[in-house]
């Protein structure tokens, strides 16, 4: 088999841990109704705009197809391969594939059924991998099924509809998934008609990627899109014997270390972007990565909890219990890195991490954040970003994403008010870096706010217990310092107390304090504690008139 996969999972110490847990659920849900997804729940996305309500039903089938499956892949009991076939039974008589956020309402129920979306290349993906594995021991008309209805939905549409994929994680996902797909079911002839377009989607997604690999899109969509193009790389690469090998350049070597740097600690990321405050590692991706690069294991705090993906990646699933090495212990190491092409810079010492961009108000899961940044220490997110909300209808909208989602504009963000106005949108609105080393990170964010005269400059200056911000204005243009927080603050006599740290003004400010409820992405991983989280912002602002203000943050 390919991959090194085999009839089943490797027993040892980390999987019988694993499947110990899966095996609870799983038990009880042995002989439970499998549910219809009913068509008319599919509309109600286009009557409220609401995607949670038929995400959450869709979910509960792969759920079922990722536990019976990992059971199957762990011992030969007859009645995980029963509840197995049932579930595939169920998923091949589901109406649609995709997701309706992903098809026009005007769309024909062909249209409809013809979208490749990531989700409709998930369940091809993870219906060819179960086949591919397990296909000896499934009932012949369930593996009939499954070619079927995958040469109806996905190689067809494939080759004879234009996706129209954007440049972000969508090429990695979908034309990877669909390559697997081909290779695990043996669709010889849909492979050799497609490799070039897939191998083509496949660039264009490292396209996305500045070359120092870090990405804009954020760290969960790091670990989804770039996951799924390392397996599809890998396999491509077995499968041709080595005529197609998208995994042996640096950017992909850069883009493969991005997981060093995409955590202020422990299991805590760099917010930036879509992103939510948690994430942990697929062992399978990386002992891959180690393997082809030498990039860092990880510990066992950092690696994937059984339950954290409400997605159920099937192949995630499969890949840890094949790949996965051996387990390091935590390491916590000082550092400062600037990386060029996004802007993100980095200081790590050993009482906080700050990281802080530059960068542009068009990148991938843009917000207009130039200038933002996080400082985490004993924790807690002393300086937080927001992260993402609940996607919905509009969120993708620019019109209205920069307007009505806290989130993702640069009000939700710290970042300086500039003339009582928030940054503009446009791949236009960029900064300028002045300075990125020896504890210094400054930059011209003037491009972000559309000024017609005078500037505006940013400069945080890290030491060991505190950092300095000073924001600074010229040509006339008035200036506010925010502060954007997850953490209630206390203010008292002049100084704002965020968990055990300080953040104080040099001059004379009136200290406001506002907040705004808001509504987590909350349907792709457990990354909050609450759905519903409230952002507090401390706007400092000079009562009288200033062209520069300087905080200090003391951890």
């Amino acid at each position: 088999m390919l991959q090194g996969f085999d009839r089943f999972a490797p027993k040892n110490e980390r999987n019988d841990k694993f499947i110990a847990l899966v095996r609870k659920k799983a038990e009880k849900m042995v002989g439970t109704p499998i549910y219809d997804l009913p068509f008319s729940e599919f509309l109600k996305f286009y009557e409220t705009g609401s995607r949670v309500e038929y995400e959450e039903l869709y979910m509960e089938h792969r759920k079922r197809l990722w536990h019976f499956a990992a059971m199957a892949l762990y011992e030969d009991d007859p009645v995980w391969v029963r509840e197995l076939s049932d579930t595939i039974s169920a998923i091949c008589g589901e109406p649609v594939w995709t997701f309706p956020a992903h098809v026009s309402e005007d769309a024909s129920f062909k249209e409809m059924r013809d979208r490749i979306d990531l989700f409709a290349a998930e369940t091809s993906e993870a219906l060819a991998e179960t086949v591919y594995l397990l296909g000896d021991r499934l009932p012949k008309h369930i593996v009939d099924m499954v070619k079927f209805n995958i040469e109806e939905r996905i190689v067809e549409p494939f080759i004879n509809v234009d996706q129209g994929y954007p440049k972000n994680n969508w090429q990695a996902v979908c034309n990877g998934c669909v390559a697997i797909t081909l290779m695990e079911l043996s669709f010889t002839e849909a492979f050799e008609k497609t490799k070039d377009r897939i191998v083509e989607g496949l660039n264009i997604f490292l396209d996305s990627y500045p070359d120092d690999g870090i990405c804009l899109e954020g760290p969960l969509y790091w670990a989804y899109g770039f996951g799924y193009f390392v397996y599809a790389a890998a396999m491509l690469r077995e499968y041709t014997a080595g005529e197609i090998d998208l995994l042996s350049s640096e950017k992909v070597e850069n883009i493969a270390s991005f997981y060093e740097y995409a955590f202020v600690s422990g299991e805590y990321t760099v917010p930036f972007a879509d992103a939510g405050h948690i994430l942990y590692l697929n062992p399978g991706l990386v002992s891959f990565l180690h393997r082809e690069y030498g990039t860092p294991m990880i510990s066992e705090q950092s690696a994937m909890k059984y339950g954290f993906d409400l997605r159920w990646h099937l192949a995630d699933m499969t890949r840890n219990l094949f790949w996965s090495l051996d387990f390091v212990e935590k390491q916590t190491v000082t550092y400062e890195e600037f990386f060029p092409d996004a802007e993100w810079y980095y200081n790590r010492k050993d009482k906080y991490t700050l990281v802080a961009k530059g960068g542009y108000n068009d990148e991938p899961h843009n917000h207009n954040d130039i200038g933002s940044f996080v400082v985490f220490s004993d924790g807690k997110y002393i300086v937080d970003d927001l992260g993402w909300p609940e996607y919905d209808k509009e969120y993708f909208n620019p019109e209205q994403r920069y307007k009505n989602y806290i989130c993702a504009t640069s009000l939700g963000h710290s970042v300086p008010i500039v003339n009582g106005e928030a940054q503009l949108y446009g791949k236009d609105k960029s900064c300028r870096v002045i300075e990125s080393k020896n504890g210094t990170f400054a930059i011209d964010i003037s491009g972000a706010y559309g000024l017609s005269e005078g500037s505006v400059l940013r400069t945080l200056r890290c030491y060991e217990d505190s950092i300095k911000l000073t924001d600074a204005v010229s040509g006339g243009n008035t200036l506010v310092s925010r502060v954007a927080l997850r953490i209630k603050p206390r203010i008292c006599d002049g100084r704002v107390f965020v968990g055990g740290s300080v953040i104080e003004a040099d001059i004379s400010c009136k200290i406001s304090l506002s907040e705004q409820v808001f509504e987590t992405r909350y349907s792709v991983a457990v990354s909050d504690t609450e759905r519903f989280v409230t952002a507090y912002f401390v706007d400092f602002i000079p009562t009288e008139a200033a062209s520069k203000i300087q905080l200090t943050i003391k951890v």
